[in-house]
């Protein structure tokens, strides 16, 4: 092997060694603002897990229709 593959494989072993002690230490990178999301944001909230994930339009309009206004225009 040439001092280039084998540079390769120690960034590599460095790289797997460290994502390894991640893992064990729990896996979690982060991850905590769950803990720092008010009752509002929560309700907000378009994640993957949300009852109700709209996207585009469809949430403009729920959105529109919290408040109280349309999302249709009126045109003269």
């Amino acid at each position: 092997m040439t001092r280039a593959q084998w540079m390769a494989v120690g960034v590599i072993s460095l790289l797997c060694a460290a994502s390894f002690s991640a893992q064990a230490r729990g896996g979690n990178a982060g991850g905590g603002s769950a803990a720092h999301i008010s009752s509002q944001g929560m309700a907000n909230t378009n994640g993957p897990d949300s009852p109700d994930r709209d996207k585009g339009k469809a949430r403009a309009a729920d959105r529109a229709h919290e408040h109280g206004k349309s999302t249709k225009h009126k045109h003269k």
